[in-house]
């Protein structure tokens, strides 16, 4: 059990912490990632020499189970575990801990824990799942979850705000675009909260 949660987090570290921070700019919107498909940045991003390195010896370790990993000792895993702590760690100083965040990073690690339990921590499969694109395909499972739970609460905050803004004259400013929305709304928020009262929605 251990060495399945091991190689779960590993599996996270070689390239899930990449596609977390990666959906993080792209605001958690999927429609975002995907049109990144379209531009020559993201096919070098989901078609990138280590996923190559990766599925290479995969396809190795399949097709000649001879050479690969019979039994994984647990030290040599916490030890590859260490060592890409230290190699992720500039990445993992990049990323905002918020509370979707850290809602997204525990299905996705369920996700990885659950394929290395199914597998028997059969390496040669594992090194395959671990590629950058089927990390992010992860994101996207735990991201439609997260919104399909996360709707019926936000359509009642909605409602409670209508009733509450129901009859009152209050001058509504409505910010739209596809990026800067968030800056351009705490600015605005700043800049008249010195004359008035301001009411804005969470980030």
């Amino acid at each position: 059990m251990i060495n399945i949660i091991f190689l779960a987090f590993i599996i996270f570290l070689i390239n899930g912490l990449g596609a977390l921070r990666y959906f993080q700019i792209k605001d958690w919107l999927p429609k975002r990632v995907l049109a990144d498909l379209y531009l020559p940045q993201g096919k070098n991003l989901f078609l990138n020499k280590k996923d190559l390195f990766l599925i290479i010896f995969s396809l190795i370790f399949i097709f000649w189970p001879q050479l690969s990993f019979k039994d994984i000792n647990q030290f040599f895993l916490l030890f590859l575990l260490f060592i890409l702590v230290i190699w992720r760690l500039k990445l993992i100083k990049k990323i905002t801990l918020t509370a979707k965040a850290f809602i997204l990073t525990s299905f996705v690690l369920f996700f990885n824990f659950l394929i290395v339990y199914l597998l028997r921590n059969n390496l040669n499969w594992i090194l395959f799942f671990s590629v950058f694109s089927f990390q992010i395909f992860l994101f996207f499972i735990a991201s439609y979850i997260f919104n399909f739970l996360v709707k019926p609460y936000l359509n009642y905050l909605g409602k409670r705000v209508y009733q509450k803004l129901k009859g009152r004259k209050i001058k509504k400013i409505i910010i739209v675009g596809s990026y800067g929305k968030s800056t351009t709304k705490e600015l605005l928020a700043y800049l008249l909260s010195k004359k008035y009262k301001v009411l804005t929605p969470p980030l």
